[in-house]
């Protein structure tokens, strides 16, 4: 049962028909949730950079742009919230990504659009193993 509902056990049907429903309502309030992980074929480990770090603060420039790209994809990815975990190979492109978005009435045309946006982003390539940043997506 979701937030707020509580069990009742009543001597009627009218009053289970009143937890049914009630619970629904509780049930139907909670966001849903979708997730997915997507792999990157096309992102290699890039040529090795000597004694070049990963920039965080890169990444995460990276990341907003791609909240804002992904934020025009329709209304539903507005008013989408969640957390993307994006892993970048040392070229500089994401390898890999898992979402964890709001189920806001998102299309699997929305879910393209918004996975695209993400794995569009890139940083200058570095060197050492690939790095796994996070982002809390936020609804406008």
């Amino acid at each position: 049962m979701g937030v707020g509902c509580r069990s009742f056990y009543g001597a009627t049907s009218r009053a289970v028909l009143t937890l049914v429903l009630a619970c629904a309502a509780c049930a139907a309030s909670k966001p849903r949730i979708k997730s997915l992980s997507r792999g990157n074929a096309a992102c290699a480990s890039g040529p090795a950079v000597k004694d070049q770090p990963f920039s965080v603060a890169q990444a995460q420039r990276a990341l907003i742009e791609a909240e804002e790209t992904a934020s025009a994809c329709s209304q539903a990815a507005k008013k989408t919230a969640g957390r993307v975990l994006m892993t970048w190979a040392n070229g500089g492109c994401i390898a890999h990504a898992h979402f964890h978005l709001e189920d806001t009435g998102l299309t699997d045309r929305d879910l393209e659009c918004i996975v695209n946006a993400f794995f569009a982003a890139h940083t200058d390539p570095f060197s050492g193993e690939p790095v796994s940043v996070a982002k809390a997506m936020l609804a406008e």
